[in-house]
């Protein structure tokens, strides 16, 4: 586990203007001197009073497998339990903008959406738990609830959601999915409620994707060690989310467009 990238990804959440954070972390089978670690990373980092309180979820992991959708679900399934409205997700190694979810939620009110997107920047970089940002671009495209449909542009950290304006029976990942788990679960969302794209297409930039030169991010990389295994990943995932793409019946709504 790099604990510099957690700690920089929490600093963004504690950083966030005009809005109360109540982070979640859910981690996979820590041992007891890591969540030592861990405990002690949010004593340092998490100091503000204005904040909410962290909470801490160890997933058991004897087998050694990739949990990432069952370790979704549990963050997802602690936040309905607290009947908090809004929920956003993200990955140890990426962070937020300070303003990043208090413009979020404020497109959500505004516009009356179930989940509004931001743009999100990419830092390609290179290094070992610090990382050195040689390089920022921004390669998503823009567009509506239409092009997502056809095509994933939104990385996980570039909305927030209304859960009270969503049947709790969609607000899960597929676990049999481990690629493309964030599309699937888009797909179903989208589908189902008002989704604004206003901050987007403003060009409204909510966060960075960190791309590590070294290629162990789970997105295939040309010339990583593990390219072969990642593409066969994707491959089985594909099949399950053409699948989910081909079933869907979509919703359309005004903020959609």
């Amino acid at each position: 586990m790099c604990f510099g990238y957690l700690t920089n990804a929490l600093t963004s959440l504690h950083a966030q203007e005009d809005v109360v954070v109540y982070p979640i972390i859910v981690t996979q089978g820590f041992t007891f001197e890591e969540l030592e670690l861990l405990n002690k990373l949010v004593d340092e980092s998490w100091y503000f009073s204005s904040q909410g309180e962290v909470k801490i979820i160890n997933v058991s992991n004897p087998d050694d497998e990739d949990l990432r959708s069952k370790l979704l679900n549990i963050g997802i399934a602690h936040h309905l339990d607290t009947e908090r409205s809004f929920f956003s997700i993200l990955d140890y190694d990426d962070f937020l903008y300070s303003y990043a979810l208090s413009e979020l939620s404020k497109d959500c009110i505004v516009s009356g959406a179930g989940i509004a997107f931001g743009g999100i920047d990419v830092f390609d970089t290179t290094g070992n738990n610090f990382d050195f940002v040689y390089n920022i671009r921004s390669p998503f495209k823009i567009g509506g609830k239409l092009e997502l449909l056809n095509d994933n542009f939104c990385p996980i950290h570039s909305y927030i959601i209304n859960s009270d304006l969503l049947p709790n029976n969609v607000l899960f990942f597929n676990e049999e999915m481990t690629r493309l788990e964030d599309y699937d679960f888009l797909i179903r969302i989208v589908s189902t409620v008002p989704s604004s794209f206003k901050l987007l297409k403003a060009s409204v930039k909510v966060g960075a994707y960190s791309m590590r030169l070294k290629g162990d991010n789970t997105t295939p990389i040309l010339g990583a060690d593990s390219y072969e295994i990642k593409k066969s990943e994707w491959s089985k995932n594909t099949d399950i989310l053409n699948k989910r793409k081909a079933s869907t019946i979509v919703t359309f709504f005004a903020s959609d467009f």
